[in-house]
């Protein structure tokens, strides 16, 4: 798993219990991210629901989901907690 370097605040989470496409199962988070510019993106989050809260600081993370007929790794862009404090 890959980590950006940068933070972002998270605002708000939602856990997802029963989701139509059986490729990404459930129970998963969904997480409402402020970026430092301003704009606030929607998006999975890797933490457990009992160890998040709005406020504390997210950074990105490249996980991997699976290969390509190619064997090329296919990774997708999620949030999860920072492990230091920002600042």
């Amino acid at each position: 798993m890959l980590r950006c370097r940068r933070s972002f605040a998270l605002l708000a989470t939602a856990v997802v219990h029963i989701h139509g496409d059986k490729e990404r199962p459930a129970p998963f988070i969904i997480g409402k991210i402020a970026l430092d510019d301003g704009p606030v993106v929607r998006t999975l989050v890797t933490d457990s629901p009992s160890d998040i809260s709005p406020g504390q600081q997210m950074v990105t993370v490249m996980v991997p989901v699976g290969t390509t007929e190619g064997g090329q790794q296919l990774v997708d862009l999620r949030f999860t907690l920072t492990a230091t404090p920002k600042g």
